[in-house]
């Protein structure tokens, strides 16, 4: 199996893990950050279908409070380490997401946990060998995550 097929099947773990995860039909927003149209469309488009341009709005925001909780963008994770693999969200939101998931990723599901530590594991191997185009994250960002999660290095 090359390293980028093992990402995508890390990401169809996720997909799969985060299936239960709760997902609200509307979220508290900033109306000056977030449009009632960008919200609506968050929530009713299909995950798998949620476009870049929305989806790297919204974890922006939602790092920052502005919209949803953390609680909220669990749910919208798979897509999210998807996009990041095909290199459409930019290197800013990856990092303050790895940030946010930090904070209580260990309190998730043994497979949710499985999931992301999959991942980071697999995009990892996959941007060392050069194999992670067009992934817009370097060694150093995927390190930084890694590090962020408490993943070890050998692992």
């Amino acid at each position: 199996m090359s390293a980028t097929s093992a990402v995508d099947v890390a990401v169809r773990q996720a997909y799969d893990a985060f299936a239960a995860w709760p997902r609200r039909s509307e979220l508290d927003y900033c109306d000056h950050c977030v449009s009632p149209e960008d919200a609506q469309a968050l929530t009713t488009t299909p995950i798998g279908d949620i476009g870049p341009d929305l989806l790297s709005h919204y974890v922006h925001n939602a790092v920052s409070w502005t919209w949803g909780t953390h609680d909220d963008l669990w749910c919208y994770l798979p897509r999210i380490l998807e996009l990041v693999v095909a290199g459409d969200l930019d290197r800013f939101d990856i990092s303050g997401l790895f940030m946010s998931i930090a904070i209580q990723w260990r309190t998730w599901s043994v497979d949710q946990q499985e999931a992301l530590t999959r991942y980071v594991v697999e995009l990892r191997r996959a941007v060392l060998a050069g194999r992670a185009d067009p992934c817009q994250l370097g060694a150093e960002d995927v390190m930084e995550a890694a590090d962020y999660l408490g993943i070890a290095a050998e692992v």
